[in-house]
């Protein structure tokens, strides 16, 4: 498994081929809904199968490979006075991968008012 320290540091320099690595295991439409889901906030397993509406064994896949190749962590909480309370949320990276697909997706409303100016 990736060194989280790496990952999560937010002043690291990330590798390029870890970087290409980790987007090329991006690699189905289950993989983006649960880094998409994940970036509203930390979930709980059983979370992630309710808002995925999927079966458990197909999210633990998806999630083995999240977690190897960077993209999400996975840690425990006490919380509920249930010491095994434990949580998926996005690293450094997959945090990064969402802020600059989010950036580039999307428009102000100034670009969407000179998009408009320009077919005029």
């Amino acid at each position: 498994m990736v060194n989280e320290k790496v990952i999560n540091n937010t002043n690291q320099f990330i590798p390029e081929d870890f970087i290409i690595s980790a987007l090329l295991s991006l690699n189905s439409h289950l993989d983006w809904h649960i880094l998409f889901d994940l970036s509203e906030h930390e979930k709980t397993f059983i979370e992630l199968v309710k808002d995925l509406g999927i079966e458990d064994k197909k999210l633990e896949y998806h999630i083995e490979k999240l977690l190897k190749n960077g993209i999400i962590t996975h840690y425990y909480r006490n919380e509920f006075l249930n010491p095994d309370y434990s949580f998926y949320a996005l690293s450094n990276l997959g945090r990064r991968i969402i802020e600059n697909i989010n950036r580039t997706f999307s428009f102000s409303d100034k670009q969407v008012e000179l998009k408009k100016e320009t077919r005029a």
